[in-house]
């Protein structure tokens, strides 16, 4: 129970951190928003009111749910023999019994929600901005246009964003984007810091190049 006790504590204080980090917080309210009511739009970290129901029990209890045969997954990398690793997993996990089961439960895939979302907080200097829109999921073929586009729009120096807002413009000091991919679903965001009184012309010209580029993205999107 103190250890619990403890880790609560450090994960309250890290929750105050994000709060205090808002180009973290942004991307937390952007999730909540995008996928509401779903698991993927939680915050990682929980919450204070969720912390709080953190028992022992309800921690074991959920251990010997999820850790079990049916959900492990063994893997290697390096300069391994294959037949040696083969050897090596039977002789420490030969014992464990599949038949145990997944106990993972089973989500829906979840539905994105377009939602402009404000949150005023008086003693930042900047406006911080995050647009998304949905992309190719972590499985679909389609996966490698969408890396490689979030690479030539917003993954560097050189990129389309960042020429166009930062070096053109001088809107902002950082602009990006990438891909955020799971099993059934992703989102492509964008991320832009700028002055409050430069944040609509920041907003149209993120949305110009994102209509320029994205929407070769949207005719190879593979739904799966």
């Amino acid at each position: 129970r103190t250890e619990i006790e403890k880790e609560r504590n450090v994960i309250l204080e890290e929750i105050k951190m994000v709060e205090d980090t808002p180009d973290d917080l942004v991307f937390e309210i952007f999730s909540e928003n995008f996928y509401p009511n779903h698991p993927l739009g939680r915050p990682i970290l929980g919450t204070p009111d969720t912390l709080a129901t953190f028992k022992r029990e309800r921690v074991r209890g959920y251990y010997e749910r999820i850790y079990r045969p049916g959900n492990l997954v063994l893997a290697a990398a390096g300069q391994v023999d294959h037949r040696e690793l083969v050897k090596l997993a039977r002789r420490h996990f030969g014992g464990l019994s599949a038949a145990e089961g997944s106990g993972m439960p089973a989500f829906r895939a979840p539905k994105p929600t377009p939602h402009v979302t404000l949150r005023h907080k008086r003693e930042l200097e900047q406006s911080h901005l995050v647009i998304g829109a949905p992309c190719p999921s972590l499985v679909s073929e389609s996966r490698y246009i969408a890396h490689l586009m979030t690479t030539v729009l917003g993954g560097g120096m050189s990129s389309r964003l960042f020429q166009a807002i930062r070096e053109d413009r001088g809107l902002v000091y950082t602009v990006f984007s990438t891909t955020t991919a799971f099993l059934d679903s992703g989102y492509l965001s964008v991320y832009a810091g700028a002055s409050t009184e430069q944040l609509t012309e920041t907003i149209k010209a993120t949305m110009a190049e994102l209509r320029r580029h994205y929407g070769r993205l949207v005719e190879a999107h593979d739904p799966r």
